[in-house]
């Protein structure tokens, strides 16, 4: 069973990408996406052996409602959700914690999860949206493991994805869309009553940071859109949006593992496109 778990976890780990804490540079093809003028167009995740999945009802939804917004630009600074689907995606409803002016209590929540290497990393990036006026805490609670147990999650965003990217933000030349843009920095924090419930039965291995949620039928699904660049090729980067889920599996252990897995999976290309 410790060989299966392995598996599916290097499975999750490819279907997501290399995503770093600050970025992406990721090796990927050439893809073709135009399908029916969509922009948005889901692909599927793959299983253990690597085949193929059917892509799931939460992405099916998922890609009719992104595509009510290929007029404009990709929506890498956080998801939209048209009317028509509201009753089954919903976003979290997030309660803002006031920082004083300080970092105080986001190094708090941050360095009860990363080591301080990583702390030192995000702190000069922290600094520069707490004194620009853009760096925000928000909270809300949501059933993060999918265990039937709800508590706090933290939303930490620096607030850099809108000025970082208000050239594309601004633009109508679809080939500005199709260009890439800077990955948001965005992180959410499970709280430590959440972590603790969830490890009395299992061990989490994965809660999942980067990126932010999106709300399928009161269930969070964490996401993040990213650029993936050609190396070593002059071809356009390829824009995706990927999708994880908590899920859990055995381990030949004392313990059931809980991890993040890619549920769903978007390329994106403006409609329109020639290429």
């Amino acid at each position: 069973m410790k060989s299966y778990l392995l598996a599916r976890i290097r499975v999750a780990l490819r279907n997501r990408g290399v995503y770093g804490i600050l970025g992406v540079m990721a090796l990927t093809s050439s893809i073709s996406i135009q399908a029916a003028g969509l922009c948005y167009v889901a692909h599927p995740v793959n299983d253990v052996a690597g085949k193929p999945l059917p892509i799931a009802p939460l992405c099916r939804t998922l890609e009719k409602n992104l595509n009510e917004f290929c007029d404009e630009p990709p929506l890498m600074c956080g998801i939209k959700i048209a009317p028509r689907y509201a009753q089954e995606l919903t976003l979290p409803k997030w309660q803002p914690i006031d920082l004083h002016g300080k970092l105080d209590a986001i190094e708090q929540l941050v360095r009860q999860r990363w080591s301080i290497r990583v702390w030192d990393e995000e702190r000069p990036i922290l600094e520069a949206g707490l004194a620009g006026g853009t760096l925000s805490l928000k909270t809300a609670e949501m059933d993060w493991f999918h265990l039937g147990k709800r508590g706090a999650v933290y939303r930490i965003d620096p607030g850099t994805c809108q000025t970082d990217n208000e050239e594309i933000l601004r633009s109508r030349d679809i080939d500005v869309w199709n260009g890439g843009f800077i990955n948001s920095r965005m992180h959410l924090l499970p709280s430590t009553d959440l972590l603790s419930a969830a490890e009395q039965k299992n061990s989490v291995i994965d809660s999942g940071e980067a990126g932010d949620v999106l709300l399928y039928k009161g269930l969070p699904f964490r996401y993040a859109m990213h650029t993936l660049r050609q190396v070593n090729s002059s071809q356009e980067p390829t824009l995706e949006l990927h999708v994880f889920q908590a899920a859990k599996g055995a381990d030949g252990g004392a313990k059931p593992v809980i991890f993040q897995e890619g549920a769903c999976r978007f390329v994106y290309r403006a409609r329109g496109s020639r290429k």
